[in-house]
Order: C-alpha cells, then sequence, then structure tokens
C-alpha cells in the first residue's frame, strides 16, 4: 500500500509538472464551439495522458509485486515462461485503458507514450523503495525494513550522542 501512494505522488508530481506546458486535446476544437470554459480550461492538459500514467504506477507495483513474490527472476524453474506471463497481466489492464483514450479523442499518441513512461518508472521505483530486487534469491518478496541496518538489527543503526566531555591539553 505504501509502494502504491509514493507511486501515486511521483507521478502526480510529474504530470502536474510537466502540465505547466500544456498541449491542445485532439478535440479542443469542439471544447471552443461548446464554450464551457471548465472544459476549455481541462482542454490545455493532454500532455502526458494521466490515465495512462496512474493506471501504469499501480498495474507495475502489482506486476513487481506477483514477479518478487512468485521468484520467477529470482530462481530458475520449470514453467517460468507461463508464471512470468501471468505475472505481467496486470499491465495488460493499463496498456487496454492506454489505448482507448486515443479512440476517445481525448489525447495523441505521444501523450499516451509519455503517460505510460511516467507510470513505468515512478512504479517501478516505488516498489524498489520498498521491496527488495525481485533478482535476489534470498529475499525476493521480502519488505525493506526503514530505519534498518541491513543485517537486520533496528537498533544497530542508532547512534547514541557523544557524552560532552571536557577538552585536555597536553602540557608538555
Amino acid at each position: 500500500m505504501l509502494s502504491l501512494l509514493e507511486g501515486w505522488a511521483l507521478t502526480t508530481g510529474f504530470k502536474q509538472w510537466m502540465n505547466l506546458v500544456g498541449r491542445y486535446r485532439p478535440d479542443f476544437q469542439d471544447r471552443l464551439a461548446r464554450g464551457d470554459s471548465s472544459e476549455i480550461d481541462d482542454g490545455h492538459n493532454s500532455y502526458p495522458s494521466g490515465h495512462a500514467a496512474y493506471m501504469f504506477v499501480a498495474m507495475t507495483i502489482i506486476a513487481w509485486y506477483l514477479i518478487s513474490l512468485t521468484g520467477v527472476l529470482a530462481r530458475p524453474a520449470r514453467f517460468n515462461f507461463p508464471l512470468a506471463l501471468v505475472c505481467i497481466s496486470p499491465l495488460v489492464l493499463s496498456t487496454f485503458v492506454a489505448v482507448t483514450r486515443p479512440a476517445d479523442h481525448k489525447h495523441h499518441f505521444s501523450d499516451i507514450n509519455a503517460g505510460s513512461f511516467i507510470g513505468l518508472a515512478c512504479g517501478t521505483f516505488a516498489f524498489l523503495l520498498n521491496f527488495h530486487s525481485p533478482l535476489d534469491e534470498h529475499r525476493c518478496g521480502e519488505p525493506k525494513l526503514r530505519g534498518a541496518d541491513p543485517a537486520g538489527d533496528p537498533a544497530a543503526g542508532k547512534q547514541e550522542p557523544m557524552a560532552e566531555r571536557p577538552l585536555q591539553r597536553d602540557e608538555a
């Protein structure tokens, strides 16, 4: 859940930052003809596609989690290929959502590509921030404990403040 929230926050930051540039939606002329000011304002937010970005961030985290949970990349075994296909199946849903956006005349294909890339990158980053690498044979699928040292002792990462002591001079 933390990975999803962090991925969503990163994606929102990237999307809002890139929307400062603005790009007209393919149906912008129709929006002008209707005259609704809220639709006209939204007509400048085509690049990147938020639907593609948010779907890809969520489904990327779920796909990485399934890959880690099954250990399909870390442990060679029989039937890994069909298992890998099942693990990445959530990305089919996000791809479906992404390719329907140009059909609705809401986005250009470059908007979809940018949103998909942002979602994939932010989802992968958020997953790796909270879980061990899916390539690690021994720890794949395990969450990372923040504030703990690599050996797993949470108290080892904390340092006690040094006691104040008076400075001593060397008398020679």
